[in-house]
């Protein structure tokens, strides 16, 4: 699925809307205003991380595009090019991730930590799973509106991280009818307002 597809998929997920909807025209300025709104749940979320002492801006982000990256100096997705930047994808490979550019493989740049958020579906999900189980710093969140229809299914992704028990350490946040959680990392362990502990 493309880019615009994808964020489609989400958008009829968070509203609970059938599949169907994809291809209505009807619903245009409906989605323009969800990703309006996306675009601020994305800052909210950066100010939160920013709020735990989390540099977001410096890890390695994963899968996404113009409409919800928030924008890392170093970013691997299919959908870079939206951000006018190459192509790019993750897979691990007997533990080391490994980046596909074009036609090109190379080793995966060793990060601080891989950022990932908000899904697209379960192989979304699954890269920032398999950094986590080979030992490499991660940070993971779930955002949205808290009336959004997919808030348990994220719920549930996010639980099945923080369930591994790989050192992780979880925050949440609730402001203006939003919600925020973020797993990340324990290898830095930071507080509210960056305090190292």
């Amino acid at each position: 699925m493309d880019y615009l597809n994808l964020l489609k998929y989400q958008f009829i997920k968070a509203k609970g809307y059938p599949i169907s909807y994809l291809d209505e025209k009807d619903i245009k300025e409906e989605f323009l205003n969800w990703l309006y709104t996306l675009k601020k749940n994305v800052n909210e979320f950066s100010n939160y991380a920013k709020y735990l002492g989390l540099d977001i801006y410096n890890y390695i982000e994963l899968d996404k595009g113009v409409y919800d990256t928030v924008d890392s100096k170093t970013i691997i997705s299919p959908h870079a090019n939206t951000l006018k930047k190459e192509d790019s994808r993750l897979f691990m490979y007997q533990g080391e991730p490994l980046i596909i550019s074009g036609s090109n493989i190379k080793k995966g740049q060793v990060a601080d930590t891989y950022l990932s958020h908000n899904p697209y579906n379960l192989d979304n999900y699954s890269s920032i799973f398999s950094l986590c189980k080979n030992g490499y710093n991660i940070c993971f969140s779930v955002f949205g509106n808290k009336s959004d229809k997919d808030i348990k299914e994220k719920i549930i992704l996010f639980s099945e991280l923080k369930d591994v028990g790989y050192n992780l350490a979880c925050e949440d946040e609730e402001f203006d009818g939003n919600y925020c959680l973020v797993l990340y990392s324990k290898t830095k362990k930071l507080r509210k307002g960056g305090l190292i502990l």
